[in-house]
């Protein structure tokens, strides 16, 4: 899974082991997936053609919400005993993307849902960083991967008039945009942002090699 690769960068950069990672993520979106739930049963109420997630068909979401409730908290305290994390400051930001997904299920108008979901993501890197217990200054290298989904969310929700091919073709100039930047905040940074710049620029980065 893609998205694991810098997160194990951050591990590796902080002398940490790396087994917590996948363990830190599945812990992330046990509790996530309740937002997706009710997400999915506004788009229906909102939107004309919605897209719903495979699988949620025929969930109660109180159950849902009970059980993952419970199981999340589980997760999150055996998480902390073994990285040595926060737990009280892990559950402050797991409350706090909770409460923010509730208002983003609130707010109707995608203009206005576009701020909502900026800080869903930040808050969710900010959650796994905090669970793996790494230095929190580890979050600015998801910078790159922060526009690039900012930019996405705006194309999808036709808030920019912008083709895939046009989208993809602004992810470069994007991710150099925040390369430079983060390197002064901390070299570090560039390696946990590495993998994201190259997953989103693959094709361009193909065929610049093809054409050498």
């Amino acid at each position: 899974m893609v998205e694991l690769v810098p997160y194990y960068i951050c591990s590796l950069l902080s002398e940490r082991s790396v087994w917590a990672v996948p363990v830190a993520v599945v812990t992330l979106y046990s509790f996530y997936e309740v937002g997706y739930i009710f997400n999915d049963r506004v788009s229906i109420q909102t939107e004309k053609n919605p897209t719903l997630r495979v699988g949620f068909e025929g969930i109660r979401p109180d159950l849902f919400t009970l059980c993952r409730t419970v199981l999340t908290s589980a997760m999150v305290f055996y998480a902390a005993l073994t990285t040595g994390a926060n737990r009280y400051n892990v559950i402050l930001i797991a409350t706090s993307v909770i409460v923010t997904f509730a208002l983003h299920n609130k707010i109707y108008v995608a203009r206005y849902r576009m701020t909502t979901f900026i800080i869903l993501n930040v808050l969710k890197i900010y959650f796994v960083i905090s669970l793996l217990g790494l230095d929190e200054i580890l979050v600015f290298g998801f910078l790159p991967y922060i526009a690039i989904k900012w930019l996405n969310y705006m194309r999808v929700k036709r808030l920019v008039c912008l083709s895939p091919d046009e989208e993809a073709a602004l992810f470069l100039p994007i991710s150099l945009a925040f390369a430079v930047p983060i390197v002064y905040i901390d070299v570090r940074l560039l390696f946990v942002a590495a993998p994201i710049i190259i997953l989103y620029n693959r094709k361009i980065i193909k065929n610049l090699i093809a054409a050498g």
